[in-house]
């Protein structure tokens, strides 16, 4: 398993590559140290890690998958009205609103 986890000024971006599913306990285990006050930004090669990803982080503030098609985050779960389900967020972009 591959992770990569980059602090953005609005939001963290995971880039997770090559889990197998014996790597569930150990990503479970990373995901539950992070703190929820902060919105996800998830890029997965593996549409059920995205699902496993996004359970995992229900909590926070937003989570958003990666859609290659928009080149962008889409918010798929959110807690806060700052963000919008749909939205595509791109968080290399000082401002992420960008479409909806």
């Amino acid at each position: 398993m591959n992770i990569e986890i980059v602090e953005k000024p609005t939001c963290t971006v995971i880039k997770v590559r090559n889990v197998d599913v014996q790597d569930l306990e150990e990503l479970s285990n990373i995901l539950s140290r992070l703190p929820m006050s902060r919105g996800y930004c998830i890029d997965v090669d593996k549409p059920w890690v995205a699902g496993f990803i996004a359970h995992e982080l229900h909590p926070s503030r937003f989570v958003a998958i990666y859609d290659e098609e928009r080149r962008g985050f889409i918010v798929i779960e959110r807690h806060v009205k700052d963000v919008k389900i749909g939205e595509v967020l791109h968080p290399d972009q000082q401002n992420m609103q960008v479409q909806i």
